[in-house]
């Protein structure tokens, strides 16, 4: 009997409302992406920072304040909710959590695991902001979002634009970190704010933030409309400049975009929920990204991937190269992918030259 992918594609009512908010955005603001993925990321629902600090930001992007004012406007609320575990409310909480998860464990665990039971009213007494007060873990999902989001409005080609949210990045990263609460209970310390480093310097929620919006990719939350894929390009950019230099690690990310063009079958899925129009669209926009990591981080993913002692992470990159010069070879998809996939095969060729070269050098 046939089964699923034999049947013909319905647009569902849903699918069909965003589609054509999709191209009315599209329609509405010719000639101004940046708009345009700003629109698109209304009609999809996009993770993108809705709160105080997307006008901040903008502002610092327009070049209307400056980076330390930027970082000193976001940062300060921030640290305050952060220094008094929004404002108190977090003891009670997690001491709340804490109740929940002692009665599992045999009593010598539990207070190991969770610490000592402590006295809620005592807690409650810490308690000095109201319910709907802002919460440090929530300024920081807005903080992330709303860079990462900027980053897909900044082409990836205008390295001055991709730079100033690098710097603004850094600029975080380097401010002094906020002590912890006063007080800690050792429910609080499991609460993953605190319990993953420090609140700066650890640059806490910025990776699960662009993991989150990692699914606004096109063929999972976005589509394969031109500003869609321009969005995606951006942001990949973004974190592969992080990544080269030495700001924030996302060499996995950079693992994924290469894995995507070239150890997965490209084909199209009709019933996924934002199918490509053509392999060729769906190839021109994986290659692309996997140049872009290529080109802006290629040291640091060959680096990355030699320092290990997994064999078969070591001969990622040589089977990598091998995979696009077969891809130029073949010309299967379209001239642009042809041409990309040439030009990836010759600087992954440069950069394992130059690093061999450099390691006879310092012998």
């Amino acid at each position: 009997m046939p089964g699923n992918n034999s049947l013909p594609v319905t647009e569902s009512l849903r699918d069909m409302r965003v589609r054509l908010a999709v191209e009315k955005s599209i329609h509405d603001n010719p000639g101004d992406e940046s708009v345009q993925i700003d629109a698109i990321a209304t009609a999809r629902c996009y993770l993108r920072g809705c709160g105080r600090a997307v006008d901040i930001v903008n502002s610092y992007v327009n070049g209307t304040i400056d980076v330390r004012q930027t970082v000193r406007r976001i940062a300060e609320p921030i640290e305050y909710a952060y220094t008094t575990a929004d404002g108190g409310r977090r003891f009670v909480s997690e001491e709340l959590c804490a109740r929940s998860q002692r009665s599992y464990h045999k009593p010598e665990m539990a207070l190991e695991l969770w610490g000592p039971e402590e006295d809620l009213n005592e807690l409650q007494a810490r308690v000095t902001d109201p319910d709907d007060a802002p919460t440090v873990e929530g300024e920081l999902w807005d903080l992330y979002y709303t860079i990462l989001h900027a980053a897909r409005k900044t082409p990836w080609r205008d390295e001055g634009a991709q730079q100033k949210l690098v710097d603004l990045v850094v600029a975080f990263k380097t401010r002094p970190d906020p002590e912890f609460p006063s007080n800690m209970t050792t429910a609080l310390k499991k609460n993953w704010i605190y319990e993953w480093g420090r609140l700066w310097s650890n640059a806490i929620m910025l990776g699960p933030s662009a993991r989150e919006s990692w699914n606004d990719q096109p063929g999972c939350g976005a589509g394969w409309y031109p500003p869609e894929v321009s969005a995606w390009a951006n942001v990949n950019a973004f974190v592969a400049r992080l990544t080269a230099q030495g700001v924030h690690d996302f060499h996995l990310y950079s693992l994924w975009a290469l894995e995507s063009a070239l150890d997965v079958k490209i084909d199209i899925h009709p019933h996924s929920r934002t199918p490509a129009s053509s392999e060729a669209v769906k190839a021109e926009c994986l290659f692309e990204v996997a140049r872009i990591w290529i080109r802006l981080a290629g040291q640091s993913i060959f680096q990355g991937l030699s320092s290990g002692t997994d064999s078969n992470e070591k001969s990622k990159w040589h089977k990598w190269q091998q995979r696009f010069e077969e891809e130029a070879a073949k010309g299967q998809y379209s001239p642009t992918v042809t041409a990309v996939a040439e030009e990836c095969a010759e600087l992954m060729s440069q950069i394992s030259e130059q690093t061999q070269q450099s390691q006879l050098n310092s012998i």
